[in-house]
């Protein structure tokens, strides 16, 4: 079949009707496909697709779905390999029961990318859980990511601002914006 006009249907004969197609899964044709998914579509597309244009868009779509299932996926993609999808996660789950709030702290002290670790960071600081000071207390030194040490001097001025003075001594001198914004607050 060729495509060749503006807009075009296209009809595919099937014995049965698929449960999801996705047209153009790594996005890169020239136009615009408008998805008429509802979040069980997003759902199903995020846990059988392998391509991060529309996972990242499936996992977009449940940040703010709020529903149980879409909770669970979530969780689950904090164990994916793509940071992007992790950051992502991380802004959509209710981090208020026990095991989750230690699997948060988790990434925070540990994960790979940076940028994951912010997010954990001021996703601590609204839990707003003195439980988790020491935490966002080491995330304050001279070897961790700007974005680390930004997000634990503002969690740690949520949660102990006493505490923030002296860690923000060890770094004071430090030129960088994103040190300054932090100590400034």
């Amino acid at each position: 079949m060729e495509l060749n006009a503006r807009e075009q249907e296209i009809l595919i004969p099937l014995e049965e009707p698929p449960v999801l197609t996705v047209l153009d899964p790594d996005r890169i044709q020239l136009g615009v496909i408008l998805d008429d998914l509802n979040l069980e579509d997003y759902q199903l597309v995020y846990q059988h697709s392998n391509t991060l244009p529309l996972r990242m868009k499936a996992i977009e779509r449940m940040v703010n779905a709020g529903d149980e299932r879409s909770q669970e996926i979530l969780v689950g993609a904090l164990e994916d390999p793509h940071w992007t999808i992790r950051r992502s996660a991380i802004s959509g789950i209710d981090w208020n029961t026990d095991p989750l709030k230690e699997k948060l702290i988790a990434i925070a002290t540990s994960d790979l990318h940076s940028l994951v670790r912010a997010d954990a960071i001021y996703a601590i600081s609204d839990l707003e859980d003195k439980r988790f000071i020491s935490a966002l207390g080491e995330g304050i030194n001279q070897t961790d990511a700007y974005p680390v040490v930004a997000a634990s001097i503002r969690g740690l001025h949520v949660l102990d601002p006493d505490m923030a003075i002296q860690q923000i001594k060890a770094i004071e001198s430090d030129s960088n914006s994103d040190i300054v914004s932090a100590i400034s607050t």
